[in-house]
């Protein structure tokens, strides 16, 4: 081991006896080597031990104070070749062993997440684990390999939390709560009561028909949601499935709900909503329904027009109103059309005009991109339009502090699409065209209960039927969006048309 003109060096042990008596040879014949004993000896020196974590060796650190340095003798080429060769080899073998039982570690780690450490974050296990490659081996994606594990590793974690939140909530309120530790034995416990409801047929009073809740489900749609969207609040639109153990399973989590009338409001509360979690979104309201709203603190309320915008400031003038524009439904399942929202530019200008002239609540835009959207493309080109209205809110000195981007997300994943890869450019797009100083939600309801929920009831009588040609009274099952359907219909159409013509 040289002396350097740098003040500090280090000082390699390898385990391997032969390897390092060889190096001992060497190094012996040139007197500009000098042993750890050397340096133990020599007045005005400062020893540091240390032990590396990656290469599982002990390191001196040797720092000279104000003492002159011995005279370096060249080595003879000869010899210098002879102990580069050395060094070479035992540090390689001494970092190839390393590498591998710093995989093996990461392996470990893999297989079990949750151990770590005293004192050491798992992040930091993983990235000490992993850090440096002095060998020159390329280790392919290792970093985004365990990032992945451990994000997947954190969602499994909080979806534990949380179901084990809901659970014991839900007893305390005394609702019967069944925990089913795989998800395989719901069917046997479907199974099972069907018999049971079959065996009480003579009793009148028991009813053959019953609704199977999978809350676990629920939880873990919610912490997908978090994990794709950690800016976005989920609004529950309680219309998709008003039941009060979903509200409550929900609101558990921390989401906030889309109500549309004043059943939907009454529930969440009931529920233990806060008045601030809720948007009233309905763009057409009774007064009633907006005094009610004042009465109980929901602010949030959307609108489309200015009919509507006169009678929620005439009736409830402290409301946050929230201008609901025309979203891109070419890509859903069920299109709105024109029946909510308005037109940007041209209806949505001269609604801000007036909210300005009568000094109304105005604080941000919402939008509804139609119900079972298959495409991210809907979503950015309406967030398009919805910038553009904030930029002309602006230059009217309205400012705007919430986004509503609606609802319309698939309930369920298939090999063609993932909610993940639809929700990937929606994240990207928001994150570029609005600061964090912008409150962000939306409106999911198939997307939390198409998975958690089944409907058993009793089959009374059955009858097969011939499907005759072009009988609208028989439809067949098919996964093909409607919209999809309509345009095959009408390509079809013109075929027959250009071949009869």
């Amino acid at each position: 081991m040289s002396l350097d003109a740098e003040p500090t060096f280090e000082m390699e042990m390898e385990d391997d006896k032969g390897k390092q008596e060889e190096e001992e040879k060497v190094v012996s014949e040139d007197d500009s080597i000098l042993s750890s004993s050397d340096y133990e000896t020599r007045e005005g020196l400062r020893l540091m031990l240390s032990f590396d974590p990656v290469s599982s060796r002990p390191v001196v650190q040797v720092q000279p104070q104000n003492v002159q340095k011995p005279k370096r003798r060249k080595r003879s080429k000869e010899k210098k070749k002879a102990y580069d060769k050395v060094k070479s080899k035992n540090s390689q073998a001494a970092n190839q062993k390393a590498y591998k039982a710093n995989q093996k570690k990461a392996k470990k780690l893999e297989k079990k997440p949750g151990e770590k450490e005293e004192g050491e974050s798992k992040n930091a296990r993983k990235k000490r684990l992993l850090r440096g490659n002095a060998h020159g081996v390329e280790v392919v994606n290792a970093d985004e390999v365990m990032d992945k594990r451990f994000e997947e590793d954190s969602e499994e974690l909080m979806v534990r939390d949380l179901q084990k939140k809901v659970q014991n909530v839900l007893r305390e309120e005394g609702t019967e709560v069944q925990v089913v530790p795989d998800s395989s034995l719901l069917e046997d416990l479907l199974t099972k009561k069907v018999k049971d409801n079959v065996h009480n047929d003579d009793d009148e009073e028991a009813s053959p028909a019953f609704f199977l809740l999978d809350l676990g489900t629920v939880v873990r749609k919610y912490v997908q949601w978090l994990s794709c969207f950690p800016r976005i609040k989920p609004y529950y639109a309680v219309k998709c499935n008003p039941d009060g153990v979903i509200v409550k399973t929900i609101n558990t989590c921390g989401g906030g709900f889309d109500c549309a009338s004043v059943p939907e409001i009454k529930l969440a509360l009931s529920q233990g909503a806060k008045p601030e979690d809720i948007i009233f979104a309905n763009p057409s309201k009774p007064k009633k329904a907006i005094e009610y709203s004042k009465k109980v603190g929901v602010a949030k309320m959307t609108f489309d027009n200015v009919t509507e915008l006169q009678k929620i400031h005439e009736l409830y003038p402290e409301s946050e109103c929230v201008l609901r524009i025309l979203g891109d439904d070419t890509y859903s399942l069920m299109a709105f059309g024109s029946k909510f929202g308005c037109t940007v530019p041209e209806e949505s200008t001269k609604i801000l005009e007036k909210a300005k002239e009568l000094k109304a609540n105005v604080v941000g835009i919402s939008f509804h991109v139609g119900s079972w959207c298959t495409s991210s493309k809907a979503f950015i080109k309406t967030l398009e339009l919805a910038k553009s209205v904030f930029e002309t809110a602006k230059s009217l000195g309205i400012n705007f502090t919430l986004l509503d981007i609606g609802g319309g997300w698939p309930g369920f994943d298939t090999e063609d699409l993932s909610f993940r890869e639809i929700a990937a450019p929606i994240r990207q797009a928001i994150d570029e065209m609005f600061d964090e100083s912008i409150t962000i939600i939306a409106e999911p309801g198939r997307y939390f209960v198409t998975e958690c929920a089944v409907l058993a009831t009793s089959i009374i009588a059955r009858r097969e039927r011939v499907k005759q040609p072009n009988d609208p009274r028989i439809v067949e099952r098919t996964d093909t969006p409607l919209h999809e359907q309509q345009a095959a219909k009408e390509k079809e159409k013109e075929k027959e048309s250009f071949q009869n013509g």
